[in-house]
Parts: C-alpha cells; sequence; structure tokens
C-alpha cells in the first residue's frame, strides 16, 4: 500500500478547509493491472486507475462483488448504439480495497448503473465511476452507501454529445466514526447536454460527511443546464458535514444551479415518537431508514432492494445510527 491524495476538486477552494481532496492508502500498481475505461475519466485521478487490476467487461445484469483486504476490480460496461444496458453492483467491501467502473456509452445509448456499497466495519473502500456519453446518450446512476469505516467515491461524467444527458441519484447513512467522502464531477461539452444530480443523506454518531459536487459548463455547450442539490439530515450533536457545491463556465448560453440544505430533526417529531414508547436511538434509526427506503425501493429489483432494506435496518437496530 501506498499514500495517494484522491478526489481532488478541478477548482480547489481555501485550502485551510482542507476540503479540496482527500489522502488514501492505495494499493500498488502491479504488472497485472488492466486498463479499465479512459484513465483521464476518474474522479478518484490516474493513479487510481494504474492500480486497477481484473477487469471485466459486461453489458448488463446483477454482479456481486465481494472485495476483500488488497483487492481491486474493474468493470466496463459496454453498450450498443441505440440500446439499454442495465448494471446492478452489489458491493461488499472488507479491508482497504478498491473498485473502478467505466462506461462509453454510445449514441442514443443508455445505461442504467444501480450500486449498493456495503461496507464492513473497518473497511476502507475506494470506488470510482467514470463515464462518457455521445450524441442522445444517457447515464442514469444510483447510489445507496450503508456503511464503512471509510468509504471514497467518485463519479466522473464527461457529456461530450448533443442532448447528452446525467441523472445520478446518492442516498447515504453514515454513522459512528464513519468517514464517506464523495466527489462528483460533470463535465458538459456537448450542446443542449443535460446534468441533474440529486443527494440525501443522514449523518449520526461522530460521522463525517464531504461532498464536492462540480459542474463545468464548458465553451461550446451552448444551452446545456447542470443543477445539483443534497439534502443532509443531522442527527446529534457530534456529526461534522462538508457541502461544497461548485459551478465552473466558460460559455454564456448555459444553465448551472445547485442547492443544500442542512438540518437535524424536530423536537416535536422526537418528542412524539418517544411519548409512544419508542426509544431516542429507535426513532433515530427509523427515520434515517424513511429517508433512504424510497430511494432504494426505486431501483427496479426486488431483491436487491430487499437485502439492501434488510441491511440499513441491521445498521438501525444495532445502533449504528
Amino acid at each position: 500500500m501506498r499514500k495517494a491524495v484522491v478526489n481532488a476538486m478541478p477548482a480547489p477552494t481555501w485550502n485551510r478547509l482542507k476540503i479540496n481532496d482527500i489522502t488514501v492508502s492505495l494499493p500498488d500498481a502491479t504488472e497485472s493491472a488492466t486498463e479499465c475505461g479512459d484513465p483521464d475519466v476518474t474522479a478518484l485521478g490516474s493513479a487510481f486507475c494504474a492500480a486497477v487490476s481484473d477487469t471485466v467487461s459486461i453489458s448488463g445484469g446483477f454482479s456481486d462483488i465481494q472485495l476483500g483486504n488488497g483487492e481491486t476490480k474493474g468493470t466496463v460496461i459496454s453498450a450498443e448504439k441505440n440500446g439499454v444496458s442495465e448494471v446492478t453492483e452489489y458491493i461488499s467491501a472488507e479491508g482497504n480495497c478498491a473498485l473502478r467502473t467505466f462506461a462509453d456509452i454510445p449514441e442514443g445509448a443508455q445505461v442504467k448503473l444501480v450500486q449498493i456499497i456495503e461496507g464492513k466495519p473497518g473497511a476502507e473502500l475506494l470506488n470510482d465511476v467514470g463515464v462518457k456519453a455521445a450524441d442522445n446518450a444517457r447515464f442514469e446512476i444510483t447510489q445507496i452507501f450503508l456503511g464503512g469505516s471509510r468509504t471514497v467515491s467518485g463519479v466522473y461524467a464527461e457529456l461530450d454529445g448533443y442532448r447528452s444527458e446525467l441523472e445520478c441519484r446518492i442516498g447515504y447513512t453514515v454513522g459512528k466514526d464513519e468517514l464517506l467522502d464523495i466527489n462528483n464531477i460533470v463535465i458538459h461539452k456537448g450542446k443542449r447536454s443535460r446534468s441533474e444530480t440529486d443527494v440525501k443523506g443522514v449523518l449520526s454518531d461522530n460521522a463525517v460527511k464531504t461532498f464536492r459536487g462540480t459542474i463545468d459548463l464548458r465553451n461550446g455547450a451552448a444551452g446545456a443546464k447542470g443543477a445539483e442539490n443534497e439534502d443532509v439530515l443531522l442527527i446529534g450533536e457530534t456529526a461534522v458535514n462538508n457541502t461544497v457545491p461548485v459551478i465552473l463556465c466558460t460559455e454564456e448560453d448555459v444553465e448551472g444551479s445547485h442547492g443544500a440544505s442542512i438540518g437535524r430533526l424536530p423536537d416535536d417529531v422526537l418528542y412524539y415518537m418517544t411519548a409512544r414508547g419508542i426509544p431516542l436511538e429507535k426513532a433515530n434509526g427509523i427515520i434515517a431508514e424513511a429517508r433512504l427506503e424510497s430511494l432504494i425501493r426505486g431501483i427496479g429489483d426486488e431483491q436487491t432492494a430487499a437485502r439492501a432494506l434488510k441491511a440499513l435496518a441491521e445498521r438501525s437496530s444495532d445502533a449504528v445510527l
């Protein structure tokens, strides 16, 4: 293992805040490392891509990805012109491990990716998703983070084509002494390209979460629109939330927007639940489950949803949240 800086913001903010990037333990690059998509299309960085081995190519279906200490895996999603590829990755992580998923989406094609990320206690998972979208191509991604001592994740999307689109939905629960670091970068190059990112989650018990969301509207992307929003619920007094929305622009005829809502549970809600015999910790868990349940049920795969809901419920019953 070696130390490396990953998840760097394209446009750094005030360095004293210490949220421009994060330092992690990265597996050493070996001769068995295999190319997993364009190494420039990455949120975690080219050094991360160079360390990824055991790459497979798929066009759809369900993948149960078990990652042990020191393991790295790569997935390349293939799609046909005007076709639809639907991929679900259920990721279970232990120790220090890494996953890279890449899609080069041709004209008129759609790729739908679901990632359920369940980190075990002590796990440090690095998860990187890179995508390039051609004319009228569409990428939909749903990511649900269900634990792990340190989870570092990023999505890098290049909307190169005319009317190319990205829809990103992220849900997370970050509990006792856990860290979640997210770096999402959307590059608008194509005319009338569209992106929408919606993030929601719950933090509690010394949890630390950083979300960097960058929309880069580049010269030539006339008529492009990018939007992102995050809704954060803080439980208790010790959780730390960092939300860093960024809009970069070198084109006049574009629209970019971002917003963030950060709050705590109203006292009257907690009073209502505890007055009916629900312990405070259980009440917090119920609220956390409710915030992610609709997102999980909306992934369209009943078996995967049931597995994710079970993992979420176990986190609540173990008082992680």
